[in-house]
């Protein structure tokens, strides 16, 4: 799949979810990056980390 404009839109995440292959290009460097960031797997060796940051979280609203 080609996505000529793909923002931050879903186009990419929904290819990667069906495993088909995509390109996404959009002339919006941070734009880009929001793509890269969003259609990427879940890195499991920073779920340690997002459970301490939830914790801190919880810990300074109560």
């Amino acid at each position: 799949m080609l996505d000529p404009f793909c923002g931050p839109k879903t186009a990419l995440l929904k290819a990667a979810v069906a495993g088909v292959p995509a390109i996404g290009v959009d002339t919006n460097l941070l734009v880009v990056l929001l793509s890269k960031v969003k259609a990427a797997p879940p890195r499991e060796d920073l779920a340690p980390v997002a459970a301490e940051v939830g914790r801190a979280a919880r810990d300074r609203i109560a």
